[in-house]
């Protein structure tokens, strides 16, 4: 079994880091994710693995996926702002980060609302903005949003499934 150094030289590769201040960085946030799993493996100890994993799955991805989203918000600081105009053009621009996280904390109880918000989400986006961009732009986009509906989905079923077996 790897130590988390190892994992952590593997993952992030410190080398081809450029700076002090981005080694420190994925190194805290490598030390949140040990910390955070052993958490969580505290916490659900009593779960099937294969019911874990499920649960957590989609709740992990749309977080990842508001964090890849706001990083969109990022361009305003490229141009010549004033300080109020860039805090307003950021809030802006964090709008459907806020959007996709509040349907997640709705979602992480009520499965069925985040497969069908998510999987609409991903709908919504290719209708508007179909024919602007790429075909990679689709993928990237609605890709992840289409996969944790189906996630969603599938974990709603299966608990769905789960408490009709035990009645």
């Amino acid at each position: 079994m790897s130590s988390p150094l190892q994992i952590y030289t593997r993952v992030f590769k410190p080398e081809t880091l450029n700076s002090e201040p981005q080694k420190i960085f994925n190194l805290t946030n490598f030390m949140y994710c040990i910390i955070f799993i052993d958490y969580l493996q505290l916490k659900f100890n009593h779960m099937k693995h294969s019911s874990y994993i499920l649960f957590w799955t989609p709740r992990i991805l749309v977080i990842w996926f508001a964090a890849f989203s706001s990083l969109f918000a990022l361009d305003v600081f490229e141009e010549n702002r004033t300080l109020w105009d860039t805090i307003m053009a950021l809030l802006i621009h964090l709008i459907p980060t806020a959007i996709i996280l509040v349907s997640l904390v709705i979602a992480w109880r009520r499965e069925l609302f985040g497969a069908i918000f998510y999987f609409a989400l991903g709908i919504f986006y290719i209708a508007w903005a179909w024919g602007n961009f790429h075909i990679s732009a689709y993928f990237g986009i609605s890709g992840p949003l289409f996969i944790v509906g189906i996630l969603f989905f599938v974990s709603w079923y299966y608990q769905r499934r789960g408490k009709k077996t035990a009645e």
